[in-house]
């Protein structure tokens, strides 16, 4: 077996990132979910929540997590994210300015831009400085697991640090969440002896992925649960039936009730597919093996991947070397879970060298030789498979854990309805931060709401209004966002909606469930529920639709 030189083969003081986690921002596509809110100039992390961009949240939620160093991938072609990101914003104490330290090309290639970024705290802040790259892909990905693999081509973050991946639509709502990923996925080294291994999560040893679950499960007023259709219906967010999974969670005895191992994961079309056309009742095919060693397994379908992971170091490597990966979330995790049990170079597969496996996982943290790892792949290797075989020895002791966190922190904006959700939460929270301030027809901010500088909340109506937003007499709010220099004539009635900045409403006229974007303008007594108007969007007076998108041209 070939013997790795551990004092070069990591050798990261060429790679700008080093510490022990950074986090990963996917920002490199538009969101075509979200049309006509995005488009080329306003991709959907730059669509503003409540006054603060999407990114700018997740930005500082990272950095309240502990983290330093961050990296955000966008599109070769995007022209508007750093200059979005430079521009200042006041957030209530909380956001603070961003400078932009250096521009460079990368050695591999010179198409690809770097451009450094540093996210100052406010001075009575005693978290640090969160420093930033935003690195431009040479060439448009299909796919997250893609756009990563090209990440790591470009040798921006050590290959011994782990990273927190997280979708540029991601609106955290608590930043402990984040926190308590990166600990769990920091389990990244194989134990010693059974000591170390009886007070890992489990036995089994190295963590190679750890995924952030939201509970998403809602009961009706007899304690029944309710269906995703039930739940649109009583105007909450839905899911659609691509989106819904099975899921099945196990604990041990010795694991904290936050470390729960992802033993079986797999679309609800698929499980539910009916090949033969019988209308049978579905099977759930959860091999025996997956169950041992838990004392209790839970298989559910509202738990609701939000897309935010934590990889180890040798996970990144397996992105780069099996090409057939396209998506984290529909490819690389499947293969997670499935190969968990038969360990590492299973999960690598055949095709990928022997020699890339062995280096990928002979080192742990902290650049040392992992005797027993050795061994693992010693006993494992092909030259030994019938000996395995015979013996029984099936998983090895390369076998690893995917672990879930299910805490309900982190909400996406990947559609129109879930734009209205997210934007709903921030204006409870922002309420709720504010609660000790309150009077009977607004409150104070509090400096952590992070909503831009002289906004205010209506307690009363669960709505925000941004600087310099007016309104007439006889106006009925709830649950909205009203934007900067916002006109809202008399008797208007405005019921879940985001109103984005310089929007004019016209007299007597109601809003539902709607976003309206920029500089749009709707006339008098118009009607308009479940609607989308693109920014700079004239709507003539009198106009009454339901579920219409409205655009330029």
């Amino acid at each position: 077996m070939t013997m790795i030189d551990s004092s070069n083969h990591r050798n990261d003081n060429h790679y700008p990132f080093k510490s022990d986690s950074v986090a990963v921002i996917l920002a490199a596509t538009v969101g075509t979910r979200l049309f006509p809110m995005v488009s080329p100039e306003l991709p959907k992390h730059l669509l503003p929540v409540a006054g603060v961009s999407i990114i700018k949240r997740l930005l500082h939620q990272i950095q309240t997590a502990g983290f330093v160093e961050c990296v955000i991938v966008i599109a070769p072609d995007d022209k508007v994210t750093i200059p979005a990101l430079l521009q200042q914003q006041g957030g209530g104490g909380e956001l603070s300015t961003m400078t932009r330290c250096d521009s460079k090309h990368d050695s591999s290639s010179s198409q690809q831009l770097h451009v450094s970024l540093l996210l100052q705290k406010s001075s009575s802040s005693a978290q640090v400085a969160l420093r930033i790259i935003v690195y431009s892909l040479e060439e448009e990905c299909l796919g997250s697991a893609k756009a990563l693999a090209c990440l790591e081509r470009a040798k921006v973050v050590s290959p011994r640090s782990q990273i927190v991946v997280l979708p540029a639509d991601a609106v955290v709502l608590q930043s402990n969440g984040l926190s308590k990923l990166a600990q769990l996925g920091r389990n990244n080294s194989f134990a010693e002896n059974d000591d170390d291994a009886a007070s890992a999560p489990s036995s089994s040893g190295r963590v190679a992925c750890v995924m952030l679950l939201s509970d998403v499960a809602q009961v009706d007023e007899h304690g029944l649960p309710l269906k995703e259709s039930a739940k649109q219906k009583k105007g909450n967010l839905a899911r659609d039936e691509d989106e819904i999974e099975y899921i099945a969670l196990s604990q041990s005895s010795s694991s904290g009730s936050d470390a729960l191992r992802v033993v079986w994961k797999q679309p609800k079309l698929e499980v539910e597919q009916d090949n033969d056309m019988t209308s049978a009742t579905p099977k759930l095919n959860l091999p025996k093996l997956r169950l041992q060693g838990a004392s209790k397994t839970s298989v559910r379908t509202d738990w609701s991947d939000v897309h935010v992971y934590a990889l180890s170091p040798w996970v990144r490597r397996l992105v780069q070397e099996r090409s057939s990966l396209v998506s984290l979330q529909s490819d690389l995790l499947p293969l997670l879970v499935a190969r968990q049990f038969r360990g590492v170079r299973a999960t690598f597969g055949s095709a990928v060298d022997a020699k890339i496996v062995e280096e990928s996982m002979l080192e742990d943290a902290s650049g040392a030789i992992n005797e027993r790892v050795r061994g693992a792949f010693a006993a494992t290797s092909p030259a030994n498979a019938h000996d395995n075989k015979s013996n029984g020895f099936e998983s090895s002791n390369n076998e690893y854990l995917v672990l879930a966190v299910v805490q309900n922190a982190v909400e996406r904006v990947h559609s129109i309805p879930a734009y209205l959700h997210a934007t709903k939460k921030v204006i409870h929270q922002a309420i709720v931060l504010s609660s000790e301030n309150a009077t009977a027809s607004s409150t104070t901010l509090s400096p952590h709401s992070r909503l831009p500088d002289g906004s205010t909340v209506n307690a009363k109506f669960s709505t925000i209004f941004l600087p310099g937003a007016t309104m007439g007499a006889k106006v009925n709010l709830k649950g909205s966002v009203i934007g900067a220099n916002c006109r809202i004539a008399d008797k208007c009635r405005v019921n879940n909606v985001i109103v984005l900045d310089n929007v004019v409403i016209g007299e007597n006229s109601i809003l539902q469930n709607s976003v309206l974007g920029a500089d749009c303008q709707i006339g008098e007594n118009c009607n308009l529920n479940d609607c989308q108007v693109a920014a700079g969007r004239v709507i003539v007076a009198g106009t009454k639709e339901k579920g219409e998108s409205f655009t330029i041209g």
